[in-house]
């Protein structure tokens, strides 16, 4: 069960430096998190040396599997300092051709269209990918009138072994918005908006763009 958003849950703003993030990690975690009672795990997901720089390829294999529960080392706070874990998100792996067909059908507007190629220079289609992915989401939540966080329903892209990425994780959180995360109502219903299978369980899948540990300033 996913306990609901709480105003209680205090936010902390960490530095790093070019960017800021404001966390939001509550006291008792959601059952999507190990505990801190759970034996740490010894591998490079952990190893605060690992920081920006290009993964090598054992390291992208071993991120592109997802977790079923985040191990509590990647639960960011302000105690663990100087370094801060990568990004996690929660969320359902999709192909990125379902949202932006999603759009089209829906005739959604989408106005800029900055980013609309594949990293290998392809052009995707005539709108900001990111941005249609985005309102995609936005719309289908709107039209089964659901409340959620401001964090809730992003898009990301995963580590994956393959170069040029066809998929995206529809993230409904990340390890750090931990203290705003949709209710199990809503998520389920997200599910079946996007197709997914009511079995199908969101899984904790590393971001390709914020994959490593950073040191925190603050």
């Amino acid at each position: 069960m996913h306990p609901s958003p709480s105003l209680a849950t205090p936010t902390n703003v960490m530095d790093f430096g070019k960017e800021q993030m404001h966390i939001r990690v509550p006291s008792i975690l959601p059952a999507t998190v190990e505990g801190p009672e759970v034996e740490p795990r010894l591998d490079s997901h952990f190893d605060v040396c690992c920081m920006v720089g290009p993964l090598s390829q054992s390291d992208r294999e071993k991120r592109s599997v997802p977790f079923d529960r985040l191990p509590f080392g990647l639960v960011p706070s302000p105690q663990r300092k100087p370094f801060q874990p990568p990004v996690v998100h929660f969320g359902w792996i999709l192909e990125i051709d379902i949202l932006l067909d999603y759009v089209e059908r829906h005739n959604i507007h989408v106005e800029d269209t900055k980013y609309n190629f594949l990293p290998n220079g392809e052009r995707l289609c005539d709108v900001d990918v990111p941005e249609a992915m985005g309102a995609a989401l936005r719309h289908m939540a709107k039209r089964r009138g659901l409340q959620l966080p401001y964090t809730a329903l992003r898009v990301a892209t995963p580590i994956r072994i393959e170069e040029i990425p066809t998929v995206v994780v529809v993230s409904l959180y990340t390890n750090y918005t931990l203290g705003d995360i949709p209710s199990d109502f809503a998520i389920a219903a997200m599910a079946q908006e996007l197709g997914i299978d009511v079995d199908t369980t969101p899984q904790w899948y590393f971001c390709c763009t914020s994959h490593y540990w950073r040191r925190c300033w603050n």
